[in-house]
């Protein structure tokens, strides 16, 4: 065992595994990864932040669907792992976010307005 967010990268990245089988391209990444990784301990500095936190559901969104927020920062070594299991879960349809979020309800505004005109891109 390790520390949380050891866990919470080792239940991740097996998940991903079993959820992407053989046959896709992220799965030989992610199945090279588990087999040096024997343990969570192992991880080590290579994970830097994972946690996974409930998030109220946008307004646009309905409530009922169990929102939550997942943060990951790894080194860049583990860089093509993670991006196997970002491609993954946004196949499945969760929007993938990369940078700091916006600060307040000023900025979330701003970020609208600049992608509902093309100037910026959620990826």
């Amino acid at each position: 065992k390790g520390a949380p967010h050891h866990d919470l990268w080792a239940v991740l990245t097996l998940a991903v595994h079993e959820a992407l089988g053989a046959s896709t391209t992220g799965a030989a990444t992610i199945s090279n990864h588990i087999a040096v990784t024997v343990r969570p301990s192992m991880l080590g500095d290579n994970i830097t932040v994972c946690f996974l936190r409930d998030c109220i559901a946008a307004p646009e969104t309905p409530s009922d669907k169990g929102w939550c927020r997942l943060t990951l920062s790894v080194v860049p070594s583990l860089d093509p792992v993670l991006g196997a299991a970002l491609r993954y879960l946004h196949s499945m349809g969760c929007p993938v976010k990369f940078g700091v979020p916006p600060r307040n309800r000023q900025e979330r505004a701003v970020a609208k307005l600049l992608h509902q005109m093309g100037e910026f891109t959620d990826a």
